[in-house]
């Protein structure tokens, strides 16, 4: 079974795309003189851009009901549980991104066939879905980040969902063995990250 990736180590960044944004930011970290890069996570970021398509709900309404309920226990003892992510959701994407959570639990703490279920079921919802929309990855060996862009470029008027599906196309590409080239305008991407995390991650309402 799989323990690395994004679903386990998040998105990988140099030093320069963080030194930017701390530059930006009128701050600045020693650390960074020596560091070559890090990952930030970005579990709230896949599972907004899957439970916002359509065409995820309609997939989950057909899920076993046993396998669903031992989903959602599983997605109960997540650390997820705390953000302020699940504001930001209405009660059926809410119920949605749960079963996801639940799903990538399985696959990053479950060493048993459990985990590999999982992976099979959160992958084929995600080609089922999000990864339609990135069918021209099919084939490739490297695809340039401006290509994914523009895919994302379509849910500009949804706050931070353009950021939610190039880390989906991340992930997508990853697992066919597709490598994104992270020039141009990648290292952008980075503060946007960092604001979503930092809105989403503070702890729920009471």
């Amino acid at each position: 079974m799989r323990t690395q990736g994004i679903l386990f180590q998040g998105l990988y960044f140099s030093t320069k795309a963080e030194g930017s944004f701390l530059k930006e930011e009128f701050s600045y970290c020693k650390e960074l003189q020596t560091e070559t890069g890090h990952y930030i996570d970005v579990t709230y970021f896949l599972l907004y851009a899957l439970c916002k398509n359509p065409k995820i709900r309609k997939m989950l309404e057909t899920m076993e009901k046993d396998w669903k309920e031992y989903i959602l226990s599983a997605a109960e003892k997540s650390i997820y549980q705390r953000g302020a992510f699940w504001e930001y959701l209405d009660k059926g994407e809410r119920e949605n991104a749960q079963i996801l959570l639940g799903l990538l639990e399985e696959i990053r703490n479950c060493h048993t066939s459990r985990a590999e279920k999982s992976w099979i079921a959160f992958a084929y919802l995600f080609h089922k879905s999000i990864g339609v929309e990135y069918s021209f990855l099919e084939g490739e060996k490297l695809v340039s980040f401006e290509k994914i862009c523009s895919v994302a470029e379509k849910y500009q008027e949804i706050p931070f969902l353009p950021s939610a599906y190039i880390c989906a196309a991340f992930f997508w590409a990853e697992s066919q063995n597709i490598e994104i080239q992270r020039n141009g305008t990648y290292d952008f991407l980075y503060p946007c990250l960092k604001e979503g995390r930092k809105i989403w991650e503070r702890e729920k309402s009471l």
